[in-house]
């Protein structure tokens, strides 16, 4: 907490912290697209959030909390790691891990493109169509079969 503190008083310009909610789509946006590194550690947020296909799109790697859908995501996709809620020195060891990779020559393979396919308006049509008709007519064009991804 004391480090926090720090930050938010130094404000050091290779960080940007905003204690509030930010109201303005366009404006979370153009901030997601100025960082390398997001963070999406939620507390007691059991559900997905839309913070998983926007470091997708901008192909950014993504921090979330232990224990719910996002971390299930996040490391399928191996979108970034998952660190236990309110635990500040596994959120920094994250950030340092992340940090090497973004710089390093021989960054890990992250499936962003999958993430999106999947997670895709036409994938939701699709699964749509399959739960009020009650079977599969035909597959979306964006499916994911006979593509490699890491297990579930």
């Amino acid at each position: 907490r004391a480090l926090i503190e720090e930050v938010l008083r130094t404000r050091p310009e290779n960080c940007f912290l905003h204690p509030e909610a930010i109201q303005c789509e366009q404006t979370f946006v153009s901030i997601a697209e100025a960082c390398h590194i997001l963070f999406a550690g939620y507390h007691r947020f059991p559900h997905s959030s839309n913070i998983l296909a926007l470091a997708s799109l901008l192909e950014r790697p993504v921090i979330v909390s232990q224990g719910y859908l996002m971390e299930e995501r996040a490391l399928r996709y191996k979108l970034g790691p998952a660190v236990p809620e309110g635990d500040v020195e596994a959120t920094l060891d994250a950030l340092d891990m992340l940090q090497a990779d973004v710089r390093s020559p021989a960054p890990q393979r992250r499936y962003f493109d999958s993430y999106l396919r999947v997670h895709s308006r036409t994938c939701l049509q699709h699964s749509m169509r399959i739960l009020i008709d009650g079977h599969d007519k035909a597959k979306p064009e964006h499916s994911e079969a006979g593509r490699s991804l890491p297990a579930a």
